[in-house]
């Protein structure tokens, strides 16, 4: 059998069934705050906070504006602040593999507006990428939060209209690596925003791709006739055991209206990204479906969470707030998903595949096949190895 044994199950027919689930209407009635700080606007045409990223080892709030990187101290007022723009961009380069300011710089200065925060913890370095130099990440050093280095390498998208989750989490080389899902930009050059990949796995040191081999790599790209009609929507990443999820929101199809929410994960062994799977994520409450992701955020529920009808939820829980309708508009219901739930519903996907049931994809990233009854080989399911024999 090809090597393609280890190649993404699609999501096709493989539900992600709810496992706890309790509602609440969110569009009915007011809660007032109270206000702890306010940050003055850099620009009068972006909008001047997008993120934020908290570390809980220093207690300090990192929140990512345009041009600006605020850090907060424990009672959420602002301790320092570091700029990354506005400044000259970079317009296109005669050798797209040399990025760097040597290249062709805009005449007028542009807005840098944050796409994304993340910690690397072990060195004590706040990653910021922002929508300057082709979507490239500026390093702090949150010890003394006094200045940001960019690293000239795309990224991140640098169209703000477009999402972005990126993780620093352990990685196939022993050390943390930076895992990016980025979605499709469409601004300045092809080649240096290709650069960017819908899903990759970077060095922590230069922002480089950490696996560059002759078969494949941690690099995805989005097929290109699906660059222009397939919206993805990146909202989180988390780790958890032994991978890497992504959840986002997507056309149910290509040329599709119907969006669809969807949680991916990759193996934190896998140098190749050859163990990707994709499940499609739903909320149901009743008869009542909230097809649409808004957020999600990871809890260890101990001691156990009571529900309503004398049930519980413990240990690590996916909470996810999902809405009826893909405006900002109707009713909204937050559901729960055990980890250990999650888990087998991936490890069902891998096993059906190897028993010739489902479909190799998904579509936006390779041609879609169907699986093959695979005879022969062993498959370690949590990060999806095989024994051959």
């Amino acid at each position: 059998m090809p090597r393609r044994c280890h190649q993404q199950r699609r999501q096709a027919s493989h539900l992600l069934v709810v496992v706890g689930i309790f509602s609440c209407i969110l569009n009915q009635g007011v809660c007032s705050a109270s206000v702890v700080s306010v940050f003055p606007q850099q620009s009068d045409t972006s909008v001047p906070l997008r993120n934020f990223v908290f570390d809980s080892i220093g207690r300090k709030l990192y929140v990512g504006g345009v041009n600006v990187i605020y850090k907060l101290d424990e009672n959420l007022q602002q301790d320092a602040a570091v700029m990354l723009g506005p400044h000259r961009d970079i317009v296109d380069c005669a050798d797209a593999s040399a990025f760097s300011l040597n290249c062709t710089l805009a005449s007028e200065t542009s807005d840098s507006n944050s796409q994304a925060l993340a910690l690397d913890i072990d060195s004590e370095v706040l990653i910021a990428c922002g929508t300057l130099y082709y979507g490239s990440c500026a390093k702090i050093n949150t010890a003394d939060f006094s200045a940001a280095e960019y690293v000239y390498r795309p990224v991140v998208p640098n169209d703000r209209s477009k999402s972005v989750a990126i993780l620093v989490a352990p990685g196939f080389t022993g050390t943390s690596l930076l895992y990016v899902g980025a979605a499709y930009s469409t601004v300045g050059v092809d080649a240096l925003r290709s650069r960017v990949g819908l899903f990759s796995v970077r060095n922590l040191e230069t922002f480089e791709v950490a696996s560059v081999e002759t078969s494949s790599s941690s690099f995805i790209q989005i097929r290109p006739d699906y660059h222009d009609n397939f919206a993805m929507h990146f909202i989180r990443a988390y780790h958890f055991n032994t991978h890497v999820y992504f959840f986002f929101r997507r056309p149910s199809q290509r040329a599709v209206g119907e969006i669809t929410s969807h949680v991916l994960r990759v193996c934190t062994d896998d140098r190749r990204m050859y163990s990707i799977v994709e499940l499609h994520l739903e909320c149901s409450v009743g008869n009542d479906v909230y097809r649409y992701l808004r957020d999600v955020t990871l809890i260890d529920f101990d001691p156990p969470l009571q529900m309503n009808d004398d049930s519980s939820v413990t240990g690590p829980t996916l909470v996810g707030t999902f809405t009826s309708t893909a405006e900002d508009a109707g009713s909204s219901a937050v559901c729960l998903f055990q980890m250990s739930d999650v888990e087998v519903g991936f490890q069902s996907v891998i096993q059906n595949c190897y028993r010739g049931r489902g479909f190799l994809g998904p579509e936006y990233i390779a041609e879609i096949e169907r699986c093959t009854e695979t005879v022969g080989c062993f498959c370690f399911i949590y990060c999806f190895f095989c024994i051959w024999f």
